[in-house]
């Protein structure tokens, strides 16, 4: 399903001001016509003017690779993206990582390995306490062992640093702990680069935190607030870290000094606050030869800060991913070379990816798939279920093979290696097998053989609104010309 737009009929919708009743025509309302991905329909050809071999779905190829110079093969176009995100406590602060939140993460990345997809780590899987880079204890040292161990020449592990994590040295630590070759920017405060604050509840790690450069409030090194900490009287301190602002000259600085450090690929994860945002960074990506830009809207609340809203507002997906499709074909137009794009919003389904696919073809190589790494993935009940005698007893000795892909796993790791392979990652394997299977039947359907051969011509605008917005012709008018000329032979 695509993803769901706001209830009209929702009573707090109307205390906000919000229209409730269809789509609103109002000049200058940012939310005018409601466009999100379900007015997009899929369509294909059953006849073609010159027959071609006949084909059927499960030959349909759903790889694909991404890149500047050295590219990155992926077996599937998704990403998954490791993060606390869906476990952000009631007041809105993110509660601190324990050992089963990085077990579930290192869980995930081992699917993801099995699967041949890339995953994303965000800020909060790395910058767990202690937060000191040299004492080796950090959850993503596990990830990334975890990674590589079961890495199949297909995807690849990206951590996501901001810009204060590159002064603080993260890149040295990450390219000589633990080798690794490619390294994700972040910019803007929806891709983690928003001084991630963090409640400590104890003054010695207040305390350390102070020391790694961080500002932390109240001030834990003044002897007035530690009396007050110890008689119970300050509930514990915040952490706060630099806001990214970037210029281009200091941005192409810092991918030429990462190079210089040895890092072989950079991505760029961007939270587009706007129009003029999202031309800086395909300029400025474009010049600095960013191997993939991630795209994410900002239309949702950053999940450190306790604001509450009475209503789902959809972020502005589809406008967004739009706007980069058409940017993007102008700075080809013009001759210069636009890096790969990976689109990230409210996908859940295999027809998402596709609309996805096509609304950015030729530059968007992947999408982020929602659900797949986080808290309420399948991995996390997979998990319960291995972890309770009970429930084993229950499902008995079909529980490797609960997710119907056992021939998969002994055939990629080997039979004696099956008992090592925690049931959270045999989920997101069966996860991303499901989307497989489903994208091949759509792309047979669409007559798209090969991730190349989606494109925008794959796509009618099911309303007005929508073809203003993507610039894909309505139904009724898709194909017009051809068909009249079709006509007047």
């Amino acid at each position: 399903m695509s993803p769901s737009r706001p209830n009209a009929d929702d009573p707090a919708r109307s205390q906000c001001g919000r229209p409730q009743s269809g789509p609103t025509t109002g000049d200058g309302d940012f939310w005018d016509g409601q466009v999100d991905y379900s007015q997009l329909s899929i369509h294909g050809w059953s006849a073609r003017e010159n027959r071609t071999d006949a084909h059927v779905s499960p030959t349909a190829d759903v790889e694909t690779q991404y890149g500047w110079d050295e590219k990155t093969a992926l077996a599937m176009p998704i990403l998954i993206e490791l993060g606390a995100t869906a476990d952000a406590t009631a007041s809105g602060r993110r509660r601190r990582q324990d050992a089963d939140e990085t077990q579930r993460w290192e869980h995930v990345a081992i699917g993801a390995a099995l699967a041949g997809v890339s995953v994303s780590c965000r800020p909060e899987v790395w910058r767990g306490l202690p937060v000191a880079p040299d004492t080796g204890t950090m959850p993503v040292a596990r990830i990334v062992e975890a990674f590589d161990r079961y890495g199949r020449a297909r995807g690849e592990l990206l951590v996501q640093v901001g810009d204060d994590d590159v002064r603080r040295g993260v890149p040295e630590y990450l390219i000589q702990k633990h080798r690794l070759r490619t390294i994700e920017l972040t910019w803007g405060r929806d891709a983690g680069d928003n001084g991630d604050p963090l409640r400590i509840g104890s003054l010695e790690e207040a305390l350390a935190c102070q020391q790694q450069g961080y500002t932390v409030v109240p001030d834990p090194s003044n002897p007035i607030v530690q009396e007050c900490f110890a008689d119970g009287l300050l509930a514990g301190f915040e952490r706060h870290g630099r806001l990214g602002l970037l210029d281009e000259q200091g941005f192409l600085a810092t991918c030429e000094r990462l190079r210089g450090l040895g890092f072989r690929r950079i991505a760029l994860r961007a939270g587009v606050g706007g129009l003029r945002e999202l031309a800086l960074i395909l300029k400025w990506s474009s010049r600095a030869r960013i191997d993939l830009v991630t795209l994410e809207g900002t239309g949702r609340v950053p999940e450190p800060y306790p604001i509450f809203l009475p209503f789902n507002s959809p972020s502005p997906d589809l406008h967004l991913h739009a706007a980069a499709a058409q940017f993007a074909a102008r700075l080809a137009a013009k001759g210069e070379r636009v890096p790969d794009l990976a689109l990230a919003g409210s996908f859940h389904s295999e027809e998402d990816l596709f609309k996805a696919l096509a609304l950015g073809a030729p530059f968007v190589r992947a999408v982020q798939m929602e659900g797949i790494g986080s808290g309420v993935c399948p991995s996390s009940s997979s998990s319960r279920i291995a972890a309770h005698p009970e429930l084993n007893n229950r499902f008995g000795e079909q529980l490797d093979a609960f997710y119907g892909c056992r021939e998969k796993v002994a055939e990629l790791v080997g039979s004696r290696e099956m008992g090592g392979v925690p049931m959270a990652a045999v989920s997101v394997l069966a996860r991303v097998q499901r989307l497989a299977d489903g994208l091949r039947r759509i792309m047979a359907a669409a007559r798209c053989f090969n991730v190349a051969g989606i494109g925008r011509s794959s796509l009618a605008s099911l309303t007005r609104s929508c073809a203003e917005v993507t610039g894909i012709p309505c139904a009724a008018d898709a194909y017009r010309a051809e068909a009249e000329a079709i006509l007047e032979r």
